[in-house]
């Protein structure tokens, strides 16, 4: 069985909280060569999420929304250079830096960047199974809750069948008691008084 990839919720939640609130979506103009994920912010408008800008003659680089500014930041400022990391380098330390002997990236230090990448197919996939399973454990949980209703509902009403049932027997016995007592039946007398004292819980035989 693998890691799961989801068992540190808190961060996940985290990570979440600090990206731009969506919903997210794409948008954009082909004529006018124009592609970005954007949101809608109050009291701004649609602003782009991701957008791209040229990097180079062939290649491009994606720029990400900074929420308190509304401007734009290019992740080439924001790169995460693997040898840095592996030497316990601050993420921020440049690619010009000495023991940045590697432009190898690994991170890039934006909120919506770290999102993107926490919340890939594993860890969507492995929240569906989370959300699925819960769904079933709480369906079981309340058949068996319905059942033990059920049965519990059905054990009161026995329960105050069998009251009414001791009432009426505890009825007839002192009925049958005060009768023998004009008589002189004293094994009845007695039998009654024994019913009398079982119904209140006298076990003694």
């Amino acid at each position: 069985m693998g890691v799961d990839p989801v068992k540190d919720l808190s961060e996940l939640r985290k990570t979440a909280e600090t990206a731009t609130p969506g919903p997210w979506h794409w948008s954009g103009n082909a004529d006018n060569r124009q592609l970005y994920l954007a949101t809608w912010i109050k009291g701004a408008g649609r602003c782009q999420v991701m957008d791209f800008e040229r990097w180079g003659m062939q290649g491009a680089v994606p720029r990400f929304l900074d929420d308190d500014s509304l401007m734009m930041e290019t992740a080439k400022d924001l790169m995460v250079y693997e040898v840095a990391r592996n030497q316990n380098l601050p993420d921020d330390t440049p690619r010009n830096h000495p023991k940045v002997y590697r432009a190898d990236v690994v991170d890039v230090r934006h909120p919506n960047a770290r999102f993107m990448a926490a919340a890939n197919p594993e860890t969507v996939l492995a929240l569906i199974t989370r959300l699925e399973q819960a769904e079933e454990n709480l369906e079981s949980a309340l058949e068996a809750n319905k059942r033990w209703a059920h049965r519990s509902s059905r054990e009161r009403s026995e329960l105050f069948k069998a009251e009414q049932a001791v009432a009426r027997v505890r009825e007839l016995a002192l009925e049958s008691q005060a009768e023998v007592a004009q008589m002189n039946m004293p094994n009845i007398r007695t039998l009654s008084g024994e019913i009398l004292r079982a119904l209140d819980g006298d076990t003694r035989g």
